[in-house]
């Protein structure tokens, strides 16, 4: 797996303006949802739960008697990681997607 930390890294939208990147992202995860039978309220829930693990870190760090911000810096750490690695496993499970969407919708992306 490909870790991608950007839009611009995905072959597939690395020729696409940098506006309609999201728009095709929105649209390939309408498609993936569909398919799936899935909401798009589940990848929300996801997305809220990478908060999870930064408010257990920040509770552990200041019951250590760490400052505010050194328990702030250390809790978003964990954020951060978890969060590329979720982001980059969906932007993979997206890349066919991404195709689909710009080959149904090449009129409006160009």
């Amino acid at each position: 797996m490909k870790l991608y930390f950007t839009d611009k890294q995905v072959p597939e939208l690395s020729n696409i303006a940098d506006y309609k990147r999201g728009i095709v992202r929105d649209g390939a995860l309408d498609l993936f949802c569909k398919e799936r039978h899935w909401s798009r309220w589940w990848f929300r829930f996801c997305n809220g739960l990478l908060i999870l693990p930064g408010i257990i870190t920040y509770n552990v760090s200041d019951a250590a008697g760490n400052q505010f911000w050194t328990s702030a810096m250390i809790a978003a750490f964990p954020v951060i990681i978890i969060g590329i690695v979720y982001q980059s496993i969906l932007t993979e499970r997206l890349r066919p997607y991404f195709q689909q969407y710009i080959e149904g919708h090449q009129n409006e992306i160009d």
